[in-house]
């Protein structure tokens, strides 16, 4: 609306979060908890997601360190640690012969 000067809203304006942080001396703390801020992370969700599907042998570990975004060697070690382990799932095998038979058999056959 153009009511207030420029040389006003400076003069209006509060020291920033940095400032005050720097002010009162948490400067430091201020900083790394800024850093942790801008770190992207995954959804929690995606995360449970990922590590189900590496328990479950169907994600390789680099996969979920990369989502994680830490060191495979390091992860691995602290999901065992954690007793995390790939356990596939036992894949059962078909009987080849019965389906065979199945599939050469007519439907007066049955």
């Amino acid at each position: 609306m153009g009511l207030l000067s420029l040389a006003r809203v400076n003069e209006l304006r509060g020291p920033t979060g940095a400032q005050l942080a720097r002010r009162y001396g948490w400067g430091r703390q201020y900083e790394r908890e800024q850093e942790i801020a801008r770190t992207p992370r995954p959804p929690r969700r995606v995360l449970e997601r990922a590590t189900t599907a590496y328990r479950t042998g169907r994600l390789g570990i680099r996969a979920l360190a990369t989502l994680e975004g830490h060191d495979p060697t390091d992860l691995e070690i602290g999901l065992a640690d954690a007793g995390i382990t790939p356990r596939p799932e036992s894949v059962r095998h078909a009987d080849l012969a019965r389906l065979l038979t199945r599939a050469r058999a007519t439907p007066e056959d049955a």
